[in-house]
């Protein structure tokens, strides 16, 4: 809410004048003493954050009003000096506190959650130019500017995120997250480079506004999951919600599962179906990766490539490693540790379809520990599998297929099961197709032996 100026007679709140308020802040605080029907009442200022004026209720007192709107007490003494007020908590109900625009601004902020390699922050507050750390605050007016092998992930309060990729700059132009009974209200703008954000608004009452500018075009979206590519003239995909974009006084709404190019010879208002999910050939409890493994995927009817990115948490917004791979497989370059791996397939027009994620080990090998050896039947539909040799526990990897990379051949695994040397186990097999086997110790959490000998099955079982 914007208030219009008020000549001084008009003003009669006994609050605002034993306050002794500066003259802008006593019109506003003399409006909002009018309005009974709110406790808090916004006064917009320039960079998009506001003043807050609370209406004192019976029960109410100061340090609480602060607390409560402020989440913490740091800014107590800001907020009273503002206001004047020489005994604080002596408030009596319909008494205004006005908390102003510049100490709501410290709490109104994103928050560097990951930042890797070179990333620079351009800080409106004190005109500096600075390295990205984690944990730093990012305020309205701020930018964000990667190389290209940098990455920034930002949080927001209700719990909506963003990416920064590599060769990008993102500005934020209104953090408007204050009042719960509110819409959180973000508002950025990128002149290049990709940006994948996830929105959402968890602790407030209505849906988060979100929307992000380009020279372009713009994108409106309330509680979505969409990835924005600003260098090829705004390619947009939608991978949860719905998202508004707009060009030139034209709309659309794009559904989940669809996306769309604007730009120079594109039409918004046609749509294309993103890619499917490209599942993982991992297991879903054994996902040991050594670098005597590789990670594939299924083949995606359509892909031009796959996007392929590492995070050690399962948000993604910690990105590691991110490679983009023409085929349908890739060999991680990761040190030891507990990863999750996303791949997503992209069209020849630049559109990334949905992810496939899973979690994974990243183990070291003991070069001195020995694999065990395996006696292999196979009889109709089964495949009868003996780990022999030594004590312990043994993984084993089964496929139908090998992939060379840099001249070495790794098994493609279907399946990975895990047993104790000396027991045998049933695995459910197409007796029709060709079998790989191979065995390997698992030495403890982190670590297992080399690889053992691989074993070979054709159809005829031999």
């Amino acid at each position: 809410m914007t208030f219009a100026p008020l000549e001084p007679n008009m003003i009669k709140s006994s609050l605002c004048e034993k306050a002794g308020f500066t003259s802008r802040a006593l019109r506003a605080c003399a409006i909002a003493a009018g309005i009974t029907a709110s406790v808090s009442v916004y006064a917009q200022s320039s960079d998009g954050v506001e003043d807050l004026h609370v209406t004192v209720e019976s029960g109410d007192t100061f340090t609480g009003i602060v607390t409560r709107e402020l989440i913490d007490l740091d800014a107590w003494g800001d907020v009273a000096r503002f206001n004047k007020l020489e005994s604080p908590d002596r408030l009596s109900p319909g008494d205004v506190i006005v908390i102003p625009a510049e100490v709501l601004r410290r709490r109104n902020y994103a928050k560097v959650v990951f930042v890797k390699s070179k990333a620079v922050h351009h800080s409106v507050a004190d005109n500096t130019k600075k390295e990205v750390v984690k944990g730093a605050k990012i305020y309205p007016g701020d930018l964000i500017e990667t190389d290209k092998s940098g990455f920034v992930s930002l949080s927001f309060s209700g719990g909506s995120s963003v990416n920064v990729q590599p060769e990008s700059t993102m500005r934020i132009n209104v953090i408007k997250c204050i009042d719960k009974d509110e819409a959180c209200e973000i508002d950025l703008n990128s002149e290049n480079g990709k940006l994948s954000l996830d929105v959402q608004s968890v602790g407030f009452k209505k849906p988060t506004i979100f929307s992000i500018d380009s020279p372009y075009a713009s994108a409106a979206v309330r509680g979505t999951r969409f990835d924005f590519d600003v260098d090829e003239g705004n390619i947009l995909g939608v991978t949860d919600g719905v998202v508004e974009i707009s060009l030139n006084g034209i709309r659309n709404t794009i559904d989940v599962g669809k996306g769309v190019l604007a730009g120079q010879g594109r039409s918004i208002n046609d749509t294309y179906d993103l890619l499917v999910q490209p599942p993982l050939r991992m297991s879903d409890d054994i996902n040991r990766v050594s670098t005597e493994d590789i990670i594939s995927w299924d083949v995606v009817n359509g892909a031009d490539k796959y996007l392929v990115a590492y995070a050690t948490t399962e948000t993604m917004q910690d990105v590691v490693v991110s490679l983009t791979e023409p085929d349908n497989i890739t060999k991680p370059d990761l040190s030891s540790g507990e990863y999750y791996v996303s791949t997503r397939a992209v069209d020849p027009n630049g559109l990334r379809g949905f992810p496939s994620k899973k979690k994974f080990s990243r183990v070291r090998i003991d070069e001195k520990s020995t694999a065990p050896e395996l006696e292999v039947l196979i009889s109709g539909s089964d495949m009868q599998v003996t780990a022999s040799g030594g004590t312990g526990a043994v993984e084993i990897k089964v496929g139908n297929s090998l992939e060379t990379i840099d001249t070495v051949e790794y098994l493609v695994g279907i399946s990975t099961h895990q047993l104790n040397a000396g027991q045998t186990i049933s695995i459910p097999v197409n007796s029709s197709k060709q079998w790989y086997l191979q065995a390997r110790k698992v030495v403890n959490q982190s670590t297992v032996s080399p690889y053992g000998l691989l074993y070979f099955f054709d159809k005829s079982g031999q």
